[in-house]
C-alpha cells in the first residue's frame, strides 16, 4: 500500500473515532413510549404520580392495578370501586371542569373519547393527555399494559393479562362443550336497542357460544322490532340494566304475550348488570362470567360426535 493511501485511511479512521467520542451516549434501556388511540406518544421518564382519569372504565383499571393512590381525580360517573366515589371529583365525563382538574396539579389525564374537547384544551395548556378507546376484549388487554407502564405498575399488568387470557380460554373450552344458541343483548327497551356484530355485546355473545341475532340488522347497534325477533327466534334474551331478579320478573311479564319468541316462551329473559356487559374494563369478565353461568344452566351440552 501506498503512503499516501496508508495516511488517508488513519486520517479517516481518526475522525470516525473522534465522531463516536462527540456522539451523545444512548442507554441500552431507553424510556418507554405510550401511544393513545388517537395518535398522541408519550414519554414515560418515570411513573405518574397525580392521574386524573375521566372514565369509569379507566378509573376501574387502575385500582385493579393497585395504583389508586397516584388516582388524584376522577369523574361522578367514577362509582366502582366505591372507594373511588371518595376520590376529588371534577365534573362528568362529557363536560369536566378544566378549572378543577387544573387545581389538582395533574401530570397525566386519561380518557376514552368522551372529553375530546376539554382534553385537546388541557394538552394545549401543555397538560399531558391520553386517550384510550376500548371497543373489545384484546383493547382492554392492551389498556392494562398501557397503564401498567405509565403508572409503574408492568408486572400488575402482565399478571392480570395473563389471568385475563386463562378466563378467556376457560370460557371458549366451556363454550365448544354446549349447543349454540341464539340470543339477543338489549341496551334499551324502547326503542329496542341491541348489540350488533363488532361490538363488546356481540364479543361476549360469541365467547359463551351463542349466535348474536343482532348481526343480522344493520349497524353496531341496531334498532330492532318484535317482529325481527319473532323471525329471527332468539332462544335468549339479555338486557343490560340493574342485573337484578325483580328487574328479570318484571321483563319476563313485560314481554309475556309474545311467546312465537323462544326467550319468551321458555322463560329464558334475563336482566345482567349493565356495568359489568358494557364499561370497557376488566370487570367485563365478570359479566362474560355471569352470562355463561346462565347458559350453562339452560343448554344442554353437545352429544358424542354432534357437529358444531
Amino acid at each position: 500500500m501506498r503512503p499516501n493511501s496508508c495516511w488517508t485511511s488513519l486520517t479517516a479512521l481518526m475522525a470516525l473515532a473522534l465522531l463516536f467520542a462527540l456522539a451523545p451516549s444512548v442507554s441500552s434501556s431507553q424510556e418507554p413510549v405510550v401511544s393513545d388511540d388517537y395518535g398522541s406518544t408519550l414519554v414515560v421518564k418515570k411513573p405518574f404520580q397525580r392521574v386524573i382519569s375521566l372514565t369509569p372504565s379507566v378509573t376501574e383499571d387502575i385500582y385493579s392495578l393497585g395504583a389508586q393512590d397516584q388516582l388524584v381525580g376522577v369523574t361522578t360517573y367514577c362509582d366502582y370501586p366505591p372507594q373511588a366515589r371518595y376520590k376529588p371529583q371534577v365534573g362528568d365525563i362529557v363536560r369536566p371542569n378544566v378549572e378543577r382538574i387544573l387545581n389538582l396539579n395533574p401530570d397525566l389525564i386519561l380518557c376514552a373519547g368522551n372529553a375530546l374537547q376539554v382534553t385537546k384544551k388541557l394538552a394545549d395548556m401543555g397538560v399531558p393527555c391520553l386517550v384510550f378507546r376500548s371497543e373489545s376484549l384484546a383493547d382492554i388487554r392492551h389498556d392494562l399494559q398501557r397503564l401498567g407502564t405509565l403508572l409503574g405498575r408492568e408486572e400488575q399488568a402482565r399478571t392480570l393479562c395473563l389471568d385475563m387470557d386463562e378466563q378467556i380460554k376457560t370460557v371458549r373450552t366451556n363454550a365448544a362443550l354446549r349447543q349454540t344458541p341464539k340470543a339477543v343483548l338489549a341496551f334499551d327497551l324502547k326503542p329496542l336497542i341491541v348489540a350488533g356484530e363488532k361490538t363488546l355485546g356481540d364479543e361476549l355473545l360469541n365467547l359463551i357460544g351463542c349466535q348474536n341475532v343482532g348481526r343480522a340488522a344493520q349497524g353496531r347497534y341496531p334498532n330492532l322490532s318484535v317482529e325481527f325477533l319473532i323471525q329471527e327466534r332468539p332462544e335468549f334474551f339479555f338486557y343490560a340494566g340493574k342485573g337484578t331478579e325483580e328487574e328479570t320478573l318484571a321483563l319476563r311479564s313485560e314481554w309475556v304475550e309474545w311467546t312465537s319468541i323462544p326467550a319468551v316462551s321458555k322463560g329464558h329473559i334475563y336482566s345482567v348488570s349493565a356495568d359489568l356487559v358494557s364499561r370497557p374494563s376488566l370487570r367485563l369478565l365478570e359479566g362474560l362470567r355471569g352470562l355463561e353461568k346462565i347458559l350453562g344452566e339452560e343448554t344442554q351440552p353437545v352429544a358424542l360426535g354432534e357437529e358444531d
